[in-house]
């Protein structure tokens, strides 16, 4: 089997698996109905959250299918100390990245490379759902994608050395709060999706003179070692999208932190 394509695969979805602990039960209110706007929250409220099996609002972005990974810099061999997410318009050069991808890392691993099983696109990017060929069946894959153009420009953010801004915005202008709702939630699934005890509990835009502020009031969790607590933060991520120029400029502030489960 395909060695570098599995540990990929494991490694996208450990993000989501925590070590299986026996904790000690806290008091919570697991499914609690938050307001659309909310940004002020009990400690009942984010337990509730953290150890529930909502994760978002039920109106906020979603995207079911999964492992997820955007070709980059590094995926193709362009750079080693440079992780950003390239963008295309055109199929053809999308497709010719995720098999450049493919057969570096078939070299690397000196087994055969992933082949394209699927492949469909959205607005925001083009999908190839990527096969080892040496699974079984059904076949473990990866759902490789490219950024498009003409909606959203990465090449400004590079992951290894981050700062606020994250891109550009290119879709069809003008700019309007449910847009900057719907990439807000995006970018925030692109990133966070599978780590354990981010939780997603507001997420609400506020139009301003100049740009619109997309706000998401999510947790953050540090599991505790035996012995010890985990650790549950409130965050305000705070997305700016620049009206005239789309330029996407993010700040997040952790606004406070509880004790959460005993181990």
């Amino acid at each position: 089997m395909n060695k570098t394509f599995t540990c990929m695969v494991a490694s996208l979805l450990l993000a989501g698996c925590g070590d299986d602990k026996q904790i000690s039960p806290v008091p919570t209110q697991p499914d609690a109905q938050l307001a659309p706007r909310q940004s002020e929250f009990t400690d009942e409220e984010l337990l509730g959250a953290v150890y529930s099996s909502d994760s978002a609002p039920p109106d906020m972005y979603a995207d079911p299918v999964g492992p997820k990974y955007y070709e980059n810099t590094v995926s193709l061999g362009q750079s080693s100390t440079e992780w950003r997410e390239l963008c295309t318009d055109d199929t053809d050069q999308a497709r010719q990245w995720t098999e450049t991808a493919a057969t570096r890392e078939a070299a690397s691993s000196h087994s055969q490379p992933t082949y394209i099983d699927a492949e469909r696109q959205t607005e925001k990017f083009f999908e190839f759902k990527r096969v080892d060929p040496d699974s079984p069946s059904p076949g473990l894959a990866v759902y490789r994608r490219v950024h498009k153009c003409g909606y959203l420009d990465r090449s400004a953010y590079d992951a290894f050395n981050p700062g606020p801004e994250l891109g550009t915005l290119n879709t069809t202008k003008p700019l309007t709060p449910d847009t900057a709702k719907d990439l807000g939630e995006y970018l925030w699934l692109l990133r966070y999706e599978n780590i354990v005890g981010s939780k997603v509990l507001s997420s609400f835009t506020d139009d301003h003179a100049d740009f619109i502020e997309h706000s998401l009031y999510e947790t953050w969790l540090v599991g505790g070692d035996w012995g010890g607590c985990d650790t549950i933060g409130l965050q305000h991520r705070s997305l700016q999208i620049n009206k005239s120029s789309g330029t996407l400029l993010e700040f997040t502030e952790t606004l406070r932190t509880i004790t959460g489960k005993c181990n």
